[in-house]
């Protein structure tokens, strides 16, 4: 009865050592190389798409208004900011962006300014502000 339990117990340990040295000596690993590539990114919003200076009083020879427009630029690289106005007009409006440039996300106000009123005729006047931003 000795020698069949001794058996035994030597026969479930070769099985586990077995299946242990299977299991353990089994695996492999795989590596895999990711890439991509990703272009330049640029866009340009602004608060409200008109403003109006109103009425002003005869005799008035400038008006400047403190951020007069908020531009916002979302961006994932450097960028430039250039405008031009146009209209009856235009050379009496002074654009002053604080940031004509600038590196990913940014918010920029803008001043309005009206010069040289006296030169002008009476009547209403109206320009168009063209504001771009381009990636650099």
């Amino acid at each position: 009865m000795r020698n069949i339990l001794f058996g035994i117990v030597f026969s479930v340990m070769l099985v586990v050592g077995s299946v242990s040295a299977i299991a353990g000596s089994a695996g492999d690993s795989a590596t895999s190389a990711v890439s991509w590539s990703l272009g330049s990114f640029v866009e340009l919003t602004i608060n409200s798409s008109s403003f109006d200076f109103g009425e002003l009083d005869p005799g008035t020879e400038s008006v400047l208004e403190k951020n007069a427009v908020r531009l916002m630029v979302r961006s994932n690289t450097s960028w430039a900011l250039s405008y031009s106005v146009d209209g009856v007009g235009a050379d009496h409006l002074v654009v002053d962006p604080r940031h004509t440039s600038g590196h990913r996300n940014m918010a920029v106000n803008v001043d309005y300014e009206l010069v040289d009123l006296l030169d002008l005729d009476p009547g209403d006047y109206s320009v168009t502000v063209t504001f771009t931003v381009t990636a650099d």
